[in-house]
């Protein structure tokens, strides 16, 4: 089986703005830290976990072979109005304020 990678360039960006983004955060909790405030701490904890989630979402988006959906993919059947099959039910029987 051969394993190829979709768009090398950019995982490998993608990797590499990873790996500094965790040297970083290391650094600015620390500095966080330093401040004594909790929630530039919490809020700096968010920051950065959210800034690896992105960076190792987008590495693996670019790295792997992913089927793409298609509107081919979804069936016909399925309501285009409703999130779900029985909506109407449940909106007939709430009280008029609701709808």
């Amino acid at each position: 089986m051969k394993i190829t990678i979709r768009e090398p360039e950019s995982a490998i960006t993608h990797f590499i703005a990873l790996m500094l983004a965790m040297s970083a955060a290391m650094s600015l909790l620390a500095k966080a830290g330093l401040s004594g405030n909790i929630v530039t701490v919490c809020a700096m904890m968010v920051f950065m976990d959210s800034m690896a989630f992105l960076y190792s979402a987008s590495m693996l988006y670019h790295a792997t072979n992913v089927k793409q959906i298609t509107v081919k993919n979804i069936p016909a059947a399925w309501p285009h109005d409703d999130l779900y099959p029985n909506c109407r039910l449940l909106h007939a029987g709430m009280p008029a304020g609701f709808r």
